[in-house]
Order: structure tokens, then C-alpha cells, then sequence
């Protein structure tokens, strides 16, 4: 508060002798630097002068003062052209800025500059670092150098004695880049519509590392659909309709299987295959009954089966990778079923030379393919049969029920086979994805009264079938640039895919204003996510993460909610699950719904953004 007259003067002249011993002493205690002997000068004091940054060069247009401290340039961001740094403090300017400091290329200034281009800083300044020049203990800055042509970061040393031998400041250098820094939290993500903004970037964790690892050393960058975990199978086995008045339907055909050791009863489930196409191989040490080589394996084809055990069914071979073959290894071991006997003697009973044992006859040959087996619709088996060929002896992943035939040696098999894909790399910055999701169409895994000599009826490939496919990415973190991928969708083939609401939209991965993963759809059949993101371990720029794209084909539809007759019929309520036995006994479950196969095959092609 002001107050006028005498008593006011008297009291400025009571307190100017102080400040006058005030000032003397700090006068005395100065050295001709400016700091306190032993101490470093007051930031209060340095605060009054500040660094001060100019939008023009040649110190021109607005300006923005700073005190010591750190600062991100939140609304002078990349404006900055020219800078005023007091004798005694230093102003280190950085490229880029995150929620933990400045990074990418800096500079550390400790005098003006008129003209900020010359260090390529020109309208590219993110974050300023201001402190004194000196510190306690009789430490100087010394800036960045260049040493025998190296670079030597900026640090503290100690005054030396003299002029001589203290650093010297003469010339600033540019830094190479610095990472981005890592947070100590784990990654976070806001989402909004197609929008996918991480607020937080960590390191990923240890498991999610592993599993991006395993997908892209293994198999081909891609986790099919046991990503969400695996899916549980029935152990019932399935029966084979004959198409022959001789023979029964209700011999059973096709048995489950799963790992050695695995003592867990009745518990089965879908498997992922990896492995190369296997093309014709026949072995001319094993010959069959007509004297003819026996074929270990043969290249993919749809089979053409009529008249009994009808089958038009996609066949693969496929030689398991190392990881992969348990699949085998684990399997049941080469024997010849009764089934096989009857029709090695029965040819009258027109049972076809594939099923009988010709792969493999007499049964005794150790397996070295597993086969992948789909029905789908004649032009999707088409396409699918001449990609396939053109990917003999590369590699090729599947995913679905792994079980043994019975008609075919007990041979392992992938079937149904839902899952598809494969990978081809066409350059350093594209790739290309290949994928196929199948509702088998022969109808043969869908109900419950399909199954028996087993406990757990649960069909192997029943409508409608939700397929995920994980794709892992990596984006480098690069000074002032964020060199990202574009994945886009094209349509091949497809027949009774699930529409998701609003899902027609481009998706991005967005940190720091920049995208770093962008997906067009170009339809609506994907529910789409960013998962698993962080930074690789041991890095502070390199981002890793999966497009996770979830899609469904088939369908099943309730069509009555009464069924088994007026007397004593079950009443099927609304939204009831197909599969669940207490609610729809399995003699009357085609009656209360219909269901359909379908399909979906399409290429995701990975570009570099531009």
C-alpha cells in the first residue's frame, strides 16, 4: 500500500542503509564471473534477465522470455528463429518434446544467436533448458565439441587454476538425435471413434515383448486367432456320412488329439500350424498294391471324391517347422483302421483309392506332412488351390481343430483349417498379407449330433466363425519425423461376412500429433484395435505393437422357438446358444436353427508412410 507525507520518506531512508551493506557484501563476495564464492549465482537473480526466444531472425518479431528451468513450447512450438542468452547462463534448445524432456537434435547456446537456421533449428525449437553457467564445486559448463572428430556431449567441469586449460566455449555444435524418452508407466491409449491416441508411452512389457517377437520370428508377423487365447474343442469324435446304403452314417471318422504329457483329460484344443507347402513327393522305396510309389505327400488340390465318403474338400501339406512338429511328434503314430481294412477289400463297395490307404499304405511310413483340410465354395477353392501352388516349398500359416483321420492311416490333420495366411515381403518398405478365414461349407463340424464316442460335445467348426488376426508392427521414432505404416485392405473373395456397425473407417495409432499405424478397411467386416503397444525393450524410439483385426463368416440363425412336437416339445428362448445342451437336446437343435458357411479372403498390403 502507498502512503503519502514524511513518515513514508523516513522509512525508505531507515532501510537504505541495509541494502547499501547488502550490495557491498555481495560485491565482495563476487568473483569477476559473477558467482558467489563456492555457490552459484541466485537463480532469483539470473530470472531477472532470462533467455529470451524471437519468432524472426535477427531477434525480430514476437518474443517469449524464460526463466531458468525447463520448457516445453507449448504455444511458441517450431516458431522460434533467434535467441538472447545473458553472459552466464545457458540455453540448451531441443528438436522435439514428450511429456519427459526435450529430445532429438539440440544444441547448447551460451551466447546469442541471430539466426537459428545455421544449427538447422530454424522454426524447429520444442523445449528449452535454462541454467547458470556454473555450479557449486567450482564446475563450468563446457559445450558439445568435437574431438578428433567425434562428438563429445556438453557436461560440468571442474575450474582449473588460470585461464588456461578451462574449456573452451567457442563454437556450438549440433548433437546427433536423442531418443524419445521412456516412461516409467506402462503405455496408454485414449480412443475416439477411428482414433487411437497414446497419452502415455512405455516400454512393453516383458510377456507382450515376447509374443511380438514369436509372431514375427515365427510366423510371419501374424497371431492367428489363439491370441485371445486358445479355444477348447469337443473330445467327442465326429462320424462321416457314408453316401452309400451298405454303410452306416455314424462311423466314426475324425478323433481330436493334443500334446504328450498333457494329462489334463478331456481338454483338446485348436492348434496354430507353421510350415513350408509341401509339393508331390513319392517315396519309390514303398510301393502300393498295383506297384505304384507311395505318395508321402502331394501338392495342394481339392479333392474330387464321389459316390461313398464324398469328398471336394481343399487339401494342403504341410512340412511343420521346427516349433511346430508336435504336431506330428505328438501325434497318433501311423495304423491302419478298421475302416481302411474294409475298404482294401471292398473296391465293389466303390470306396475311393485315396481313402484307402494309397497315401500311405500299409500304414508304417513315418508322417512328415500335417494336412490342412477346408471345404468352401467352387471359386474360392479355385483361387485359394493357385495361390497355394504358387507357395510350394514357402511358408504358410493355419489355424483350427488338429485331429487324426482314421480313414487316412490316423494321419494329423489341420481340419477344419479356418485360418489361412501367409506373408510376402516385397521390398524394404512393403509387405503383403495374405488371409483367409473359412466356415467349412461340407457341414461336417457343426452340430452336436454329428459327435460321439467322446464326452464333451462341442463342434470343432460350427457358424459363425470369429477369426483375429494380430499383425505386429514397428515404427521407428525418428528427430522431426515419424516414418509410419499404412495397412490397406483388398477384398479377394467373400461370401457371408458380418457387417460391424461404423466400422467403414480409417483407423490410426496416433502419439504426439504424428500417426504411426494407419488402417483402411475399405468395408466394414473388421473390428479393429492398437494392442501390446510399447517400446521395444532397451530402446527409447523404436514403438512395437499389433493391428489386432477381428472378423466373422457364417451364420446361425434361430428359426423356430418350439421344437420335438406339441407334446412334450422344448421351448428354445431367444438368444439361446446352439451348443448348449440343457437348453437345445442335440436331436433337435437342426430343427430350431438353420446355419451357413461363409468366407472371407483378403490381401492387407503394408506400405512406409510418406
Amino acid at each position: 500500500m502507498y502512503y503519502a507525507g514524511g513518515q513514508t520518506r523516513r522509512r525508505e531512508r531507515k532501510g537504505f542503509l541495509p541494502l547499501l551493506l547488502i550490495t557491498t557484501l555481495f560485491l565482495l563476495c563476487s568473483g569477476a564471473d559473477g558467482q558467489i564464492k563456492g555457490r552459484p549465482v541466485s537463480n532469483s537473480i539470473l530470472q531477472i534477465q532470462g533467455v529470451t526466444v524471437y519468432e524472426n531472425s535477427n531477434f525480430g518479431g514476437r518474443s517469449k522470455t524464460l526463466a531458468v528451468g525447463n520448457h516445453k513450447l507449448s504455444d511458441f512450438n517450431d516458431i522460434a528463429s533467434s535467441i538472447k542468452v545473458p553472459q552466464g547462463l545457458v540455453a540448451i534448445i531441443y528438436e522435439n518434446a514428450d511429456d519427459n524432456g526435450g529430445y532429438g537434435i539440440w544444441v547448447d547456446l551460451l551466447e546469442d544467436q541471430s539466426d537459428l537456421s545455421q544449427f538447422n533449428f530454424n522454426d524447429k525449437t520444442s523445449y528449452i533448458s535454462v541454467f547458470s553457467a556454473t555450479r557449486e564445486g567450482g564446475y563450468i559448463w563446457a559445450r558439445n565439441s568435437l574431438r578428433n572428430g567425434q562428438f563429445l556431449s556438453g557436461h560440468w567441469e571442474r575450474r582449473r587454476a588460470g585461464a588456461a586449460g578451462n574449456p573452451v566455449n567457442s563454437t556450438p555444435v549440433v548433437s546427433p538425435p536423442l531418443p524419445a524418452h521412456v516412461s516409467s508407466g506402462a503405455t496408454a491409449i485414449q480412443i475416439s471413434g477411428g482414433q487411437f491416441t497414446i497419452t502415455t508411452l512405455g516400454a512393453q512389457i516383458s510377456s507382450d515383448a515376447a509374443l511380438w517377437q514369436h509372431a514375427e520370428t515365427d510366423q510371419m508377423g501374424v497371431i492367428g486367432s489363439d491370441y485371445r487365447g486358445r479355444e477348447e474343442i469337443g473330445s467327442a469324435a465326429f462320424e462321416r456320412m457314408s453316401h452309400n446304403t451298405l454303410i452306416p452314417d455314424n462311423i466314426n471318422f475324425w478323433y481330436p488329439q493334443k500334446r504328450l504329457g498333457d494329462r489334463r483329460g478331456i481338454v483338446y484344443f485348436k492348434q496354430t500350424l507353421v510350415g513350408k507347402i509341401a509339393g508331390t513327393v513319392e517315396n519309390d522305396d514303398e510301393k502300393d498294391d498295383n506297384g505304384k510309389p507311395v505318395r508321402e505327400s502331394e501338392a495342394p488340390k481339392t479333392a474330387n471324391v464321389n459316390g461313398t465318403y464324398e469328398d471336394h474338400d481343399v487339401n494342403i501339406d504341410v512340412e511343420p517347422a521346427a516349433d511346430y512338429m508336435y504336431l506330428i511328434t505328438d501325434a497318433h503314430k501311423p495304423e491302419k483302421s478298421v475302416i481302411q481294412s474294409l475298404q482294401l477289400r471292398g473296391e465293389h463297395l466303390d470306396f475311393p483309392n485315396n481313402l484307402s490307404g494309397a497315401y500311405n499304405d500299409p500304414c508304417t511310413l513315418p508322417f512328415k506332412v500335417v494336412e490342412a483340410e477346408i471345404d468352401m465354395h467352387p471359386n474360392a477353392k479355385k483361387t485359394l488351390i493357385e495361390m497355394a501352388h504358387a507357395r510350394i516349398g514357402k511358408l504358410i500359416g493355419i489355424y483350427g481343430a488338429w485331429i487324426y483321420d482314421k480313414g487316412h492311416c490316423h494321419h494329423p490333420e489341420i481340419h477344419p483349417a479356418e485360418q489361412i495366411w501367409w506373408r510376402s515381403d516385397l521390398g524394404s518398405d512393403r509387405k503383403s498379407y495374405i488371409f483367409n478365414v473359412f466356415c467349412d461349407a461340407s457341414a461336417r463340424f457343426w452340430w452336436r449330433s454329428q459327435m460321439d464316442d467322446g464326452t464333451k460335445l462341442k463342434p470343432w467348426g460350427a457358424p459363425p466363425i470369429k477369426a483375429t488376426f494380430a499383425v505386429a508392427f514397428e515404427v521407428e521414432l525418428k528427430p522431426g519425423k515419424y516414418f509410419g505404416k499404412n495397412f490397406t485392405v483388398q477384398d479377394i473373395d467373400s461370401y457371408n461376412v458380418a457387417s460391424v456397425p461404423g466400422g467403414n473407417k480409417i483407423y490410426n495409432l496416433v502419439y504426439q500429433g504424428n500417426s504411426l499405424v494407419s488402417f483402411d478397411p475399405k468395408n466394414d467386416a473388421f473390428k479393429v484395435s492398437f494392442e501390446k503397444v510399447g517400446l521395444k525393450l532397451g530402446t527409447g524410439n523404436i514403438v512395437r505393437g499389433f493391428l489386432v483385426l477381428e472378423t466373422t463368416v457364417g451364420s446361425v440363425t434361430p428359426i423356430a422357438t418350439k421344437v420335438g412336437g406339441i407334446i412334450g416339445g422344448v421351448t428354445i428362448p431367444q438368444g439361446t446358444d446352439p451348443n448348449d445342451a440343457n437348453k437345445v437336446p442335440e436331436g433337435v437343435e437342426k430343427e430350431a436353427f438353420k446355419k451357413e458357411e461363409g468366407q472371407y479372403m483378403f490381401t492387407v498390403r503394408q506400405t512406409d508412410m510418406r
